[in-house]
């Protein structure tokens, strides 16, 4: 015998103060004497400050009045008749982009600057993935945001904050494409020692490496080239280093004559730029091209079969025949004369990053 559920009725939010936190920020107690328009305006000019992250004009402000009276006039209570203009402030594009408002009197031809509060903006949502905070809002509205002292203080400020784990984190994983592993199905035949705890380990090593050079402020050649590696017991022994124990990451020195060290030789973007069977020299390389170089090489020719789909002179011949052969088309020469040697330089190191 089983049970059979024909409906299920959830009741909430069942909060133990009412009215909540976030239902206080946005409707504060009302003053003495206030009346139920200057209240409604008072709501909607603070929320739009927070929602357009500057500051806003009267007129901007009126014209989200108006829609107010007109849900009032419908004989809603104040709360109610606010929903309406609160929920047109979260559908502008001055909250759904970090817009800048240049002057539209300004001289034309001149460079245009970027705003104390789109700056702001700009900075917050890059290094915290978040809105500006009070600190910065009010570098921002003095104007002291743009002076070059004062921006720089800033930077060190939100450095240092718990908030900037999310460039650490979302701007590693955008750089060296290591959402890419989310999607790879890597061969457990051809690669048994690769499980779930392996790809954690991968994902680590990259965002712990950012880290440190971030916040010990290290020299860019470091992601090049480092004397030293991120790892946890898991990553150490895929690395076959051994005499390191448990699960946190931590700073390893390694000998001259490592083959590890800066980006290019851990795990994650080696085995990112495979396909989970092979190793991929072309994407290798175009990876060091576009990401390292910043010199991407140009889509292939739309005529040009891929290297995997050319039929071989040699049905035995290997890649770097195939390359050759894949060459021998002047659409293609310029492009692979410089993304092979890239790629091939990393063939030593397996599609998961190990060292062959």
């Amino acid at each position: 015998f089983g049970i059979h559920v024909a409906e299920i009725e959830v009741e909430g939010p069942l909060n133990p103060v009412w009215p909540p936190e976030w239902h206080r920020r946005i409707f504060p107690q009302r003053l003495s004497k206030e009346s139920e328009e200057a209240y409604a305006g008072r709501v909607l000019r603070a929320f739009m400050k927070k929602a357009y992250r500057r500051d806003v004009s009267d007129e901007e402000v009126a014209g989200m009045v108006a829609i107010y009276r007109r849900e009032k006039a419908a004989g809603l209570p104040v709360k109610k008749s606010l929903r309406m203009p609160l929920a047109t402030i979260l559908t502008s594009p001055s909250f759904l982009f970090i817009a800048n408002r240049h002057d539209p009197a300004s001289e034309p031809g001149l460079q245009k600057q970027v705003s104390p509060f789109e700056l702001a903006s700009r900075l917050s949502y890059f290094l915290w993935r978040s809105m500006p905070d009070e600190e910065l809002f009010a570098r921002a509205r003095s104007g002291d945001l743009l002076l070059p002292d004062v921006l720089a203080s800033e930077i060190r400020r939100m450095l240092e904050d718990p908030r900037s784990e999310a460039l650490v984190t979302h701007f590693t994983r955008q750089w060296l494409g290591l959402d890419k592993l989310e999607r790879l199905k890597i061969d457990p035949t051809l690669h048994p020692d690769y499980d779930l705890a392996l790809h954690q380990s991968m994902v680590g090593e990259a965002t712990a490496f950012f880290r440190e050079i971030l916040h010990e402020d290290l020299s860019l050649y470091t992601f090049i080239d480092s004397d030293f590696l991120m790892l946890d017991e898991r990553l150490a022994r895929h690395y076959r280093i051994p005499d390191v124990r448990g699960n946190a990451f931590r700073r390893v020195r390694h000998s001259p004559d490592s083959r590890r060290g800066g980006v290019l030789t851990q795990a994650a973007v080696l085995t990112a730029t495979s396909n989970g069977i092979r190793t991929q020299p072309i994407r290798r390389g175009a990876f060091i091209l576009e990401e390292i170089l910043a010199d991407p090489p140009k889509p292939p020719p739309a005529d040009v079969p891929p290297i995997e789909d050319l039929v071989p002179v040699d049905p035995a011949t290997g890649l770097r025949k195939r390359l050759e052969q894949h060459r021998s088309n002047a659409a293609c020469l310029n492009c692979h004369r410089k993304i092979d040697p890239l790629g091939f330089a990393l063939e030593n190191y397996d599609a998961i990053g190990m060292w062959r």
